[in-house]
């Protein structure tokens, strides 16, 4: 979050001098969204876009929930957007931050239900592929590429006689984003191996299982 004050200007100078401007002279508005409801990551987050933009007294600070670890449905992701549009209609925001994957997409969709769509800033996202916003202005943030495959190799080379891995992930869509990635690079691995997927387990299941997979299982 400390890349902000240098991430803003890559959305152009006019567009953040005109914006700017608009939260001196009248008050504005940042509007934060995020999958998860509070946690660490998201104290980490909302605290780092308070201390950047916390030269702005007048700034209004709001931070929406999406929940999308738990729904992921089309039909709620767009009753939510048609929500936020109806709900911020009268202070729509000078600047949009999106804190995940899907924080990024739902963000990309917002900001078009608005009169003037408002610049996007996003961070946590996973393998960003510009193609994806191709023909949309003002969008830029941090990109966060895995390398799973150098990962996997170097415990393989401190290991060669790994057999299975296990990979710990969640049902959500940044653990979805994972897996796949995951498996996309298995190819790339430097010896053939076994996957077990451990998905949604909790710490006390981990912490009985892990130990009984064996000395030739490393943990991803």
């Amino acid at each position: 979050t400390s890349r902000l004050s240098s991430l803003l200007p890559a959305l152009g100078e006019e567009t953040i001098v005109l914006r700017l401007d608009n939260i001196r002279n009248a008050g504005g508005h940042a509007l934060s969204l995020r999958e998860m409801v509070w946690d660490k990551w998201s104290q980490s987050i909302s605290g780092g876009l308070m201390e950047e933009l916390g030269v702005f007294p007048e700034l209004n600070f709001h931070f929406e929930y999406l929940d999308t670890r738990n729904i992921q449905e089309e039909a709620y992701l767009s009753r939510y957007r048609a929500l936020l549009a109806e709900k911020y209609h009268a202070n729509q925001p000078d600047l949009i931050v999106a804190c995940d994957d899907a924080a990024f997409a739902f963000g990309l969709k917002l900001r078009s239900e608005f009169r003037e769509p408002a610049p996007l800033v996003f961070c946590g996202v996973n393998d960003a592929d510009p193609a994806s916003w191709a023909g949309e202005e003002m969008v830029t943030g941090v990109n966060e590429a895995v390398d799973i495959a150098g990962t996997v190799n170097s415990a393989l080379r401190l290991f060669p006689s790994t057999r299975k891995i296990a990979v710990v992930t969640s049902s959500g869509v940044l653990g979805s984003i994972n897996l796949e990635l995951y498996h996309d690079q298995k190819s790339r691995f430097s010896h053939e191996v076994e996957t077990i997927e451990l998905i949604d387990y909790d710490t006390s299941r981990l912490s009985s299982l892990l130990p009984a997979l064996g000395e030739e299982t490393i943990v991803l």
